[in-house]
């Protein structure tokens, strides 16, 4: 199915700011840009997704939203915020790529809480964005991707470590598309990255479901492989591929189960409490529980071995668990959270975070506390499953709390 509209046809979108007044790729070329585009609230963990992102200084993110993840403190300076209504997104798809829906909201609330409270939370439809995400190339070349190399995109539940060490010059200077995962899958819509090319851009178009895709309000899992849409993006790049015509680059030569830094990792089977932690700009994962029975992480002061580190974290189930989902962090430490903390844990009991010297003073002033200077790491701990605000806990239920995250003593 031919689509006749084309991005160059359509008027600009009414950013604030407009794409005219930033500035990107002040790192130097090559020039990657990542959208995250959500409407509606953000998540309680979103000032540490800004702290994962502003690590990455050789990559844009670009994010597509009518709320800000970032009210109290400015946003890094490689994020940029580009506020849209989603009815202004849905005007631009309308026109650039002849998206037929007239609305991509839905009924699902999610209000959000504190700072990242939605004014309008029924705004916003996660699942049937995914679907039109390989059309976004497309849409945004003539203004946002304008002057990029590359561009990708991923969401607002994914943490990552270093992007530029998992995706070589090499790839950048010879691949079209980079994608997490090995064929057959193809194609990631948590995160991939394309090259900006006409050609590239257009590769949805070659679908037979492109005129479903655009017209049926559900999600026709059209970005992925395993859903109702049969030639779907992963499809076509395959396509592509197995003609010649595309090169695709996947995560290393060895398969994805045993090579030593895995470009992806989620948390659906994993055992331990403790899921991921972040520390000085790179990602680690659990090891799987038949590995070791104790957690392998370079944080919290404890297991210095056998680290397994990766490109990003999808935190796919553990954004859902209640200790982690009502969890709000205090006004004042998000600027800590956000810019400057060193190393952060993410576990299905909260959240732990290293906290610096000026960090801890500031806390002990906070909880009006006479405890001596501390010559040891100091944490903090960040869940829904205890009593509202700053407090120190007893060593009892310190203990207790590592000792389950952790499955050490």
């Amino acid at each position: 199915t031919q689509i006749t509209m084309h991005a160059e046809d359509c008027p600009p979108l009414n950013y604030t700011p407009a794409p005219s007044a930033w500035a990107f790729c002040l790192h130097g070329p090559p020039c990657i840009g990542i959208f995250i585009g959500r409407w509606g609230a953000w998540p309680p963990l979103t000032p540490l997704l800004l702290r994962s992102l502003s690590a990455n200084k050789a990559v844009d993110f670009l994010i597509l939203s009518d709320t800000s993840p970032s009210p109290l403190v400015p946003l890094p300076p490689n994020v940029h915020l580009f506020l849209s209504s989603l009815e202004a997104f849905t005007a631009k798809l309308q026109c650039a790529v002849g998206l037929k829906l007239r609305s991509l909201s839905v009924a699902k609330r999610f209000s959000g809480t504190n700072q990242f409270a939605s004014k309008d939370a029924a705004r916003y439809s996660a699942a049937k964005t995914n679907d039109l995400k390989p059309m976004w190339g497309e849409a945004f070349e003539s203004d946002l991707l304008r002057g990029f190399e590359w561009w990708g995109y991923s969401q607002e539940d994914v943490f990552f470590g270093q992007i530029r060490e998992c995706v070589s010059e090499a790839v950048l200077r010879d691949a079209d598309v980079y994608t997490p995962l090995r064929h057959p899958f193809n194609a990631s819509g948590v995160y991939m990255l394309l090259r900006n090319s006409r050609y590239v851009n257009r590769l949805w178009r070659q679908s037979t479901d492109a005129k479903a895709v655009l017209s049926t309000g559900r999600y026709l899992v059209f970005d992925e492989w395993w859903g109702e849409s049969r030639d779907n993006f992963p499809t076509i790049l395959g396509r592509e591929a197995d003609a010649g015509r595309l090169k695709i680059s996947y995560p290393g030569a060895e398969a994805i189960s045993t090579h030593p830094r895995y470009s992806y990792s989620h948390d659906l089977d994993e055992k331990h409490e403790v899921l991921a932690c972040w520390k000085r700009g790179r990602m680690y994962v659990n090891t799987d529980t038949k590995e070791s029975p104790m957690a392998q992480l370079p944080c919290l002061g404890v297991s210095p071995y056998r680290p397994r580190e990766v490109c990003l974290f999808h935190a796919l189930k553990v954004k859902n668990a209640p200790a982690v989902r009502g969890l709000t962090f205090p006004n004042y430490s998000v600027p800590f959270l956000t810019s400057s903390v060193r190393e952060f844990s993410i576990s299905r009991l909260g959240v732990v975070v290293h906290l610096d010297w000026s960090n801890r003073q500031s806390l002990r002033a906070t909880l009006q506390t006479s405890a001596p200077q501390a010559t040891f790491p100091a944490f903090a701990i960040y869940s829904a499953s205890f009593a509202a605000g700053p407090r120190p806990i007893g060593i009892g239920a310190a203990r207790a709390f590592f000792e389950k995250a952790i499955s050490c003593r």
